[in-house]
């Protein structure tokens, strides 16, 4: 309901596709194309007088691309005082051309190299598998010692609508969507309207002893911290959920 909801009535942002940059306008674009041209005529006759006007006119697209990409700059300067995400992905829009988002390959328990995007992220997930099962053991004795000193149990717990809307009042503005599709900048805005529905689900839960299996759906991205990219041991993992 949600996803229908926002599809109908939150419009999208067209992106821009195009290779240039960002700063770029019709009127540089054709200034440039003038520059090229003059300096095609000049090279072609060797005339001194061609070689004045594309000087003057090379140093004239120089100085209107700076000013325009100044003048971009400024305005994602004033953007990212309220959301940061823009700045750092102007910054690393240069790098995204030389950089890989691919991992892999990555080398197995018993030293082969796995090249199939298939056996790289049935590796990582075994090895992620793994971390996370030596933190559940100990968080589950630390629960165990609590619950055996405090003689408290999950069923005597109930959630509040001020409590799941506050938690959602917690959340970053403009973080990526899980497996629902419902990002947090969403979720923030019908955080009122929401809250009773999930309190409802959040006890219900607990009442019964179950978990949605939507809720235990999440989308992993292994992220190289340093090393031998090779070795799966030197990724981390970045998870996104439903709620």
């Amino acid at each position: 309901m949600l996803i229908n909801f926002k599809e109908r009535h939150i419009p999208w942002v067209i992106t821009n596709n195009s290779k240039d940059a960002p700063w770029m306008n019709k009127n540089i674009r054709k200034q440039i194309k003038k520059r090229n041209n003059l300096f095609k005529r000049y090279k072609k006759r060797c005339n001194s007088y061609l070689k004045v006007k594309y000087i003057i006119q090379r140093n004239l697209v120089t100085k209107q691309i700076r000013l325009a990409k100044g003048k971009y700059e400024m305005k994602i300067i004033k953007r990212s005082k309220n959301n940061r995400k823009i700045f750092y992905t102007y910054c690393n829009a240069g790098k995204s051309k030389t950089l890989s988002n691919r991992v892999g390959p990555l080398k197995s328990l018993d030293g082969e190299l796995l090249v199939n995007d298939k056996d790289v992220a049935t590796l990582l997930n075994d090895y992620f598998v793994s971390v996370f099962d030596k933190t559940d053991k100990k968080v589950g004795r630390n629960v165990h010692l609590a619950n055996s000193s405090q003689k408290q149990s999950i069923s005597n717990i109930t959630v509040t609508v001020e409590e799941v809307e506050k938690a959602l009042s917690e959340l970053k503005v403009n973080k990526s969507p899980g497996v629902d599709e419902i990002n947090s900048t969403y979720l923030l805005e019908i955080k009122s309207i929401i809250a009773k529905p999930l309190q409802m689900l959040f006890n219900k839960s607990i009442e019964e002893k179950k978990i949605l299996y939507d809720w235990k759906l999440a989308n992993i991205t292994p992220i190289f911290k340093k090393g031998d990219k090779s070795s799966v041991e030197n990724y981390s993992e970045a998870f996104s959920n439903a709620f």
